[in-house]
Parts: structure tokens; sequence; C-alpha cells
């Protein structure tokens, strides 16, 4: 590219960005790099740099804004091992895997020591200690893969005012213009990292919520509650649980529809070469969502953030340490003796809901009609074990406490649910189809 800036050596061993905007020598490379960058960015951004390898001869990743880190763009830039400018590697964006929390780091902190928090898998046999940053991370979880587009005026006019209603909403949300929608004119597009860019949004509502609860409640306002509602709801509904919830539910329904079609049974067997009765093997291990997946989880919020914000809440203190998280820090207690395969276990049906605040502190929830009383109070040994046991039972890898603390040890670790598809009634509807009404469980 002409006019690419001249940059000196590198020094060697620069690997990171903290290394490079550290070292006085090589600030120039960072200039020139953001320099060259500048052609590609939309204006009014900022260029952050990230360092993949050396970058003396060789390609370098480099990273715009906190948006577009978030969206997986990255431009690949090199430099020339001769003239040591910095020109461009390709000219066309390139994908960088971002790797999302499952939990959030401000929550994590609440069970760190240094900064460091200890992990144990659901046996119990790996045990390890890791940075609150690195610990519990998945490649590009949140992100949009299709980046859907909807054209407004397409669609009939009743829904059009709703999705108008919709976007109006969001295009007021602080901090957030742009980040969720790129409309043009009636064509609105919703950007890749939308999903995460929203889970920010409400983290940081619920950060200075949650210290409230643990500091002064019950002494908090009804802003405060209806954050922790909507976050412990979100931390129900964003993981790993729901997803595999809703990929078995659909292998079942898919399976159910394959019995009752015999036209689809033709296809099925056309497209796979299975019977119908080998579909749930050849379904074993088939990943089923998608996009729709982030539909699915903001409308479990929708529903739950209300039951949850109407419950008792009880804070119940520990010894500090003894207290336990996981990578669904949600977790659904039944009373000893219920019968879950005939009383399913849900949000609205649980004997109480444990979210541990941090490692000294649970927030427990029961229901609106239940006769204590709402405050805080010290946890007995019992309502201990039904925390910590609920909570890393809920876990679909990862069990979380401080270093060095017994948390994890005598614990009863139950199976993970499994999903069922039940007929709860039948009915002749009057165009003479018979219809049978499924309800999918959780055991």
């Amino acid at each position: 590219m002409p006019g690419a800036p001249k940059i000196p050596p590198l020094t060697a061993g620069i690997r990171s960005t903290r290394q490079l905007r550290s070292s006085r020598r090589c600030r120039p490379v960072a200039a020139g790099v953001e320099a060259l960058a500048q052609p590609f960015v939309k204006r009014g951004q900022q260029v952050a740099i990230a360092v993949e390898g050396e970058l003396d001869g060789r390609v370098a990743a480099v990273l715009l804004d906190r948006r577009c880190v978030s969206l997986g763009y990255a431009y690949l830039f090199e430099v020339c091992p001769i003239c040591r400018a910095v020109r461009p590697a390709r000219y066309r964006a390139a994908i960088v895997e971002e790797k999302h929390h499952l939990v959030p780091e401000f929550y994590l902190r609440g069970f760190a020591a240094d900064d460091q928090i200890a992990l144990a898998d659901r046996d119990l046999r790996r045990r390890f200690v890791s940075s609150v940053y690195r610990a519990l991370k998945v490649g590009s979880f949140y992100e949009i893969t299709q980046s859907p587009t909807l054209d407004l005026s397409k669609i009939e006019p009743s829904e059009r005012e709703q999705y108008l209603e919709n976007l109006e909403v969001m295009s007021q949300m602080p901090g957030l213009s742009g980040q969720i929608i790129d409309r043009s004119g009636d064509v609105v597009r919703v950007l890749p990292g939308a999903v995460e860019v929203v889970l920010s949004y409400f983290e940081a509502k619920a950060e200075g919520a949650l210290q409230k609860v643990r500091a002064s409640f019950p002494d908090i306002s009804d802003d405060d509650r209806f954050w922790v509602a909507n976050f412990i709801s979100l931390q129900f509904a964003r993981g790993q649980a729901l997803r595999s919830h809703v990929n078995e539910s659909m292998k079942l329904a898919i399976i159910e529809m394959l019995k009752d079609s015999p036209r689809l049974q033709r296809d099925w067997k056309k497209k796979t070469g299975k019977s119908v009765e080998e579909a749930s093997a050849a379904l074993e291990g088939v990943t089923i969502g998608g996009d729709p997946l982030f539909a699915v989880m903001f409308d479990a919020v929708r529903v739950m953030a209300p039951l949850m914000f109407a419950m008792r809440w009880r804070v119940l203190e520990f010894e500090p340490g003894s207290v336990l998280t996981s990578d669904e820090p949600v977790g659904l207690w039944a009373r000893p003796g219920r019968n879950l395969e005939t009383s399913p276990l849900g949000v609205a049906t649980a004997d109480a809901i444990y979210f541990p605040l941090d490692c000294r502190l649970v927030l427990q929830l029961l229901s609106p009609a239940s006769p204590v009383a709402e405050g805080r109070f010290v946890g007995t040994e019992a309502k201990l074990r039904h925390s910590n046991e609920t909570v890393a039972s809920a876990a679909r890898r990862w069990i979380v406490y401080k270093p060095g603390s017994s948390a994890v040890e005598g614990l009863r670790i139950r199976r993970l649910p499994r999903v069922t598809l039940d007929k709860v009634g039948a009915r002749m509807a009057p165009d003479g189809t018979y219809r049978e009404l499924m309800r999918f469980s959780s055991r």
C-alpha cells in the first residue's frame, strides 16, 4: 500500500499487545499498524492491536475496537523483512474466533483469590487453578453466524408495528446504538456480535445491583431487584444446559414426526439410508438449533425474570470459602422424596432455587406463597449442602470454588437431567384430525 509507515525492527520476544504498548521502542510499531488500519475502520472507531506470534517478518492480526472484536472481524498485516514497512497481508477480513465467558468475570471474582479460581470437573477427579479471565470460556459461543436480514416492507402491518417498537427500544439502550442492528431504510440486519453486546449490557446493570444485595439485602430498590432477577434468569438460560435441552427436545420432536408421517419416513430413508427405528442412534451427537437458540434464550429470560422477581428472597451467610458455584450457577432444588417422574423440576415448580452470590453468600429463592419472611440469615449446614450439591449437579462441565477451600469435598453430584417427551392430552379437531398435546420435560 502506498505510503505504508516505516517501522524499526522489533525487540525479540514481543508477542502481545501489552508488551507492544509497554515497550517504548515498540510504540512506533503500534502507531504504524494503527495508521495502516484506518482505511478499514469506520469513521469514529478506535483501533486496538492484538498480535499473533512475533511481528518481525511474520503475519500479525490487528483487531479493531471492542465492538468489532465481538463481531469476530480481524485484518491481517505483516512486516516486510527488507524495508520494515507494515503492509496488508490480505485485503479482506479474516475471521478470528472470540472466546466468550459462560459466566461473567465480575461474578467469578466473588470466588477468586488474587484473581485465581479453582476448577473441578463433575467427577471431581480433575482439579486445577485458573485465572478468572481464562476460565469458563467457549469459542464464539454467542456469535450469530448467519446475521439474519429482515425487510420490514414485506411483513404484515400489525407485525411491522411490533418490530418498529422493538427497534425503538434497542436504539434507546444507552451505549448500544449501532451495535445490535444495522438498519438501512426498511432493511434491518442483526449484527453477528449482538448477543454478546446485549449480555454485556445486562451484566453492567446487574453488577452494581448484585453488590447491593451482598452488602445490604433486604434494603434494596425494586430496580436492583429487577436487574438481579434478570441476571439470574440470564445465567439459567445463557449456558450449555439450555442449548442441550433444546437440542434434545428437537431430536425427540423429529423422531415423533417421523413416526406419524409415512412421507417423512420415505424422505428420511432416502436421505439417510436408515429406518425410523434407527433415527435415535442416527441423531446421536448431532447438534440442532443454531442462531434460533438465541431467541429461545432471551424468550426464556422474558418468562423467568418476572417469576424470580416475585419470589421470596433470602440471603444466607456461611463461612468464607465454603460456597461454590459452577458453569450453570442456578440450582433448582427438590425436596427429598419428590418423584421427578410425576413432578418434573422447573423454575416455577422448584422447592427452592439457589444462586451463589460469592464464596460465602447464597441467594435462596422460594415460592411467593412461602410463609417465610425475606431477609438475611445465618445459613445452616443443611442449606449449605443443598446449595453446593444442587449447583454442582447443574454443572455441565466445571465446578468453581475458592482456591484452598474444601467446598467440593464430600459432594454428592447427581446425574444430569434427561429430556423426555410426554403426551399430556389428545383431542379430535373439527376437521377430523386427531391431535395430541406433547410436553417436553427435564427429569
